[in-house]
């Protein structure tokens, strides 16, 4: 089943201790982020997905094509 990713808000219990840090435009989190996986255009992978209501709902797909990028940037194999 595809589902498309949802942008959710923090809550209380999600913020982080040190918020400078997450909050750094230079950091390399945040520029993997805008450069990589903002990019990546979810609805190419639509096909590969059964339509309807059966199933478990995916995992991100931009979230695991940019797992996949970091995986393959650092020579891990599957």
């Amino acid at each position: 089943m595809f589902k498309k990713t949802e942008t959710k808000e923090s809550d209380l219990f999600d913020v982080p201790s040190n918020l400078d840090h997450y909050n750094d435009p230079k950091a390399w989190h945040n520029q993997f982020f805008n450069l990589v996986t903002s990019k990546v255009n979810e609805e190419n992978f639509r096909p590969l997905f059964k339509s309807g209501v059966m199933g478990a709902p995916t995992a991100s797909v931009r979230e695991l094509v940019a797992m996949s990028v970091l995986k393959e940037g650092y020579g891990c194999s599957d």
